[in-house]
């Protein structure tokens, strides 16, 4: 793949040609667009195994942020695929692949991040309802596990934005329809960004973590009871609550800042 290091050279790491990204353009957009190029036109052929994440970064000379946002892109077109333990690496796209294109839209954060709630509110109260009815034993332990360490990180005072997300992710895997968990899959970066300013946002923090344990605790307990109607509820209930929150804390930032 050839992939350059720097704003004017080309390197080679495995015979695809990239060139750095222009500030200009939407990096994440770029990155993908590159990448699909590759893959598309032959260059990189399925099996090829890519550069690590940390590795990528480095070479578009882009953030990690970027590169996971991008690769979120790719797995949802079908174009690339995590093996565990062993990396990411070229698909064989099949046909009907690369059919999902969600632009983010432009402008103010928080509107973004409202925004996303209210797209995933119908998506993740279904997620909810179906892993309600359909979680195995498995998926049990694995939702269990999940919710533990969203639990540990915010005794301990971190953020738990990334363990947010993984408990949503881990409730779509239990909901066993392929287009939820890959939507979700997909949104997942975007999610963990909003999570993670809404967190972060110190004027509402210990409330947020209060609340938001105590919804997400609403949640598990109705996946884990088998409880559909319930699990509904404390999901529509969850969401709503993340974006009145959010709302609240840029209204009380805002005024703030005057």
């Amino acid at each position: 793949m050839a992939i350059t290091g720097s704003r004017s050279s080309t390197s080679q790491a495995g015979g695809i040609a990239i060139r750095a990204v222009p500030q200009r353009q939407s990096l994440v957009t770029a990155v993908v667009e590159q990448l699909t190029r590759q893959v598309r036109s032959g260059a990189a052929a399925p099996g090829t195994r890519l550069p690590a994440e940390s590795e990528l970064s480095r070479l578009f000379d882009v953030s990690r942020t970027v590169v996971r946002e991008a690769v979120a892109r790719l797995k949802a077109d079908g174009l690339v695929e995590t093996l565990p333990g062993q990396g990411l690496f070229v698909c064989n796209p099949g046909p009907g692949s690369g059919v999902l294109r969600l632009r983010p839209p432009e402008g103010d954060a928080t509107r973004i991040a409202a925004e996303l709630l209210e797209f995933r509110a119908g998506l993740e109260v279904d997620s909810a309802r179906l892993a309600a009815l359909r979680r195995t034993p498995a998926d049990m332990r694995l939702l269990r596990r999940s919710f533990a360490r969203l639990e540990a990180v915010q005794s301990e005072g971190g953020s738990g934005a990334e363990e947010d997300v993984a408990f949503h992710l881990q409730i779509a895997r239990a909901s066993h329809n392929t287009y939820i968990i890959q939507v979700l899959e997909f949104l997942s970066p975007s999610m963990h960004i909003a999570i993670s300013q809404s967190r972060e946002m110190d004027a509402l923090r210990g409330e947020y973590l209060v609340r938001a344990h105590e919804e997400h605790a609403a949640i598990f307990a109705a996946i884990m009871a088998g409880g559909p109607e319930h699990a509904v509820l404390a999901m529509r209930a969850h969401l709503q609550a993340g974006q009145a929150r959010l709302l609240s804390a840029h209204s009380i930032s805002s005024r703030g800042s005057k």
